[in-house]
């Protein structure tokens, strides 16, 4: 006997995991990168802007890296909601998802 195919609540599930995960990085990234901060040495002032900062830079990589690595798996995920062919055990949870 054949087990049940998988329900749809986990595919939508993770779904909408996925978008939320590609909102809260986009929205990092547009703070990240108008992040300013003014300094104050005596009779000075400095802006200090995003690029000013080194790691400010590493951190835009990851943000980057998150962003196309999350649109790569909504299309996946897509992908298997519209052709209900996902790669699941009998329980419904992927069996594989890191393609990297």
């Amino acid at each position: 006997m054949a087990p049940p195919p998988p329900s749809m609540a986990p595919r939508m599930t993770a779904l909408i995991l996925r978008v939320l995960t590609f909102a809260f990085l986009v929205a990092s990234l547009a703070i990240l990168t108008t992040n300013t901060s003014t300094l104050e040495i005596g009779d000075e002032v400095f802006k200090i802007r995003f690029k000013d900062v080194y790691s400010y830079r590493y951190m835009l990589a990851a943000i980057v890296f998150g962003i196309a690595y999350t649109v790569l798996q909504v299309a996946f995920t897509l992908n298997h909601i519209v052709k209900r062919n996902a790669q699941t055990s009998s329980d419904g949870n992927p069996v594989f998802d890191f393609l990297w």
